[in-house]
């Protein structure tokens, strides 16, 4: 699905990104009915950052600590690394 919108962004022409960074789709998470993993985000993060535009990320959602304290720092890591 990340791979999809990446696509549509750039298909649309877009010149800048706004992210909603929300970690509820975690499996860990209490609201979750999805099972994405923390190993997940990095690959998500990657993604995005290889698009090379300007990009504002905003940290929504996750309602377990634990999850985000992983899935946040995996996603950002291969984000920035990818840019």
């Amino acid at each position: 699905a990340c791979r999809r919108l990446a696509e549509a962004a750039v298909a649309f022409g877009a010149e800048a990104l706004v992210l909603s960074a929300g970690w509820d789709a975690h499996r860990e998470d209490p609201t979750s009915r999805l099972a994405v993993t923390s190993e997940a985000y990095g690959p998500i993060g990657e993604i995005f950052g290889r698009l090379g535009l300007p990009t504002v990320i905003l940290q929504e959602g996750g309602y377990s600590l634990s999850a985000t304290g992983e899935a946040a720092p995996a996603f950002a890591r291969t984000f920035l690394a990818a840019r």
